[in-house]
């Protein structure tokens, strides 16, 4: 009995990470990004802390995914997400899907200068991927340089 309840509890466990994760990316699922929104959201706010969303779009993601097919847009995003969650050092710091090809990160007691330049390294990073992508009408990479001032 105390070896079925060991593996049912091992069983739950696996549920409870596939429920939050975005098993694509290997990272947090929408309803866990939403989840950790709201609760940094009331603990900063209870706090008087400062609190900073980042939210990472890849351009023409789905032109993309039609060019190489899904497989390796599965796998553009998985290189992707790697880099986001590198830059995030902080135990609090959260990174997850936001939807399709976006991103978002959860900096709790962030100042927007200090996420401002989190940013610019996210996008740094992403840029030095040089995930190549001939059919984007802008640029022949996944990210575009002109979004470091928007």
């Amino acid at each position: 009995m105390l070896k079925f309840q060991e593996q049912l509890k091992t069983a739950n466990q696996r549920l409870k990470r596939l429920a939050t994760i975005y098993e694509v990316t290997g990272i947090s699922n929408r309803r866990s990004f939403e989840n950790t929104l709201k609760k940094e959201w009331n603990r900063c706010l209870r706090d008087g802390k400062d609190l900073s969303l980042i939210l990472v779009d890849i351009d023409n993601f789905k032109r993309y995914n039609e060019s190489y097919g899904h497989l390796q847009g599965d796998k553009c995003l998985r290189k992707v997400a790697k880099v986001l969650e590198s830059i995030l050092k902080r135990f609090s710091d959260f990174i997850g899907r936001f939807g399709g090809e976006e991103f978002a990160a959860v900096l709790s007691n962030t100042s927007y200068d200090d996420a401002l330049k989190i940013a610019a390294r996210m996008r740094r990073r992403i840029e030095k991927l040089k995930i190549v992508h001939e059919q984007s009408s802008i640029v022949s990479y996944i990210w575009r340089k002109s979004h470091e001032s928007s």
